[in-house]
């Protein structure tokens, strides 16, 4: 009978509540508060702001940095003006390290007095 209370009261201190302890300062603050992001923009209203489309590749365990710029046309063709833009950053393949899903960034209009900025061509050697 010794043997079962002895075994209880072990069993009751490992439910003790965890104390920290005093070199370990005290807890991390939590992160802040972050507003839910609003709805994703579809493949019409990004076309409405510009279009085309600067490509990032998100390989960040290879450090790709691959980057292009593509036109919203073809996959307005491909899947709709009413398509979700998560398609893009969904579907891409990077050419470079072939990883799959990228990140889309329309570029600025604040500098450019015509409307939208071109297409920027390739340079040549």
């Amino acid at each position: 009978m010794a043997n079962y209370t002895k075994r209880d009261e072990l069993r009751a201190e490992m439910r003790a509540p965890y104390l920290p302890a005093p070199e370990r300062g005290p807890a991390p603050a939590k992160k802040p508060y972050r507003a839910p992001m609003g709805p994703v923009p579809t493949l019409a209203a990004i076309r409405k702001e510009c279009p085309w489309v600067r490509v990032f590749c998100i390989n960040r365990a290879g450090y790709c940095s691959h980057k292009t710029a593509m036109a919203i046309a073809p996959f307005i063709i491909r899947w709709g003006p009413g398509a979700s833009s998560d398609l893009i950053r969904n579907r891409l393949r990077c050419t470079r390290c072939g990883h799959l899903g990228a990140m889309i960034q329309t570029p600025t209009t604040a500098r450019v007095e015509d409307g939208f900025p071109m297409f920027p061509a390739p340079c040549e050697i």
